[in-house]
């Protein structure tokens, strides 16, 4: 299965936006006032769901998954998800 990424930081501002495509869905790090991953559907862009997912660091696409990197206090925390 195919999976890309971006990671796009905005200097000056501790934000901006990390984003991985999937066939049919996109997922979002929404670092706003309620952080959460947040899932799209491609064709409507419809929110398909969420999870909340506070201090998101940015988030890497690997061969069939993908890992969100997060902070846990002083820890960095490398979550793994899988399509499907």
């Amino acid at each position: 299965e195919t999976v890309s990424g971006s990671t796009n930081r905005v200097p000056g501002r501790g934000a901006g936006l990390s984003y991985l495509v999937f066939p049919g869905t996109f997922v979002v790090a929404d670092r706003g006032l309620e952080p959460a991953l947040r899932t799209f559907d491609s064709t409507t862009c419809a929110e398909s769901g969420s999870v909340p997912a506070a201090a998101v660091e940015g988030m890497v696409a690997v061969p069939g998954a993908a890992l969100v990197l997060r902070r846990d206090g002083q820890n960095l925390v490398v979550d793994g998800y899988r399509a499907g």
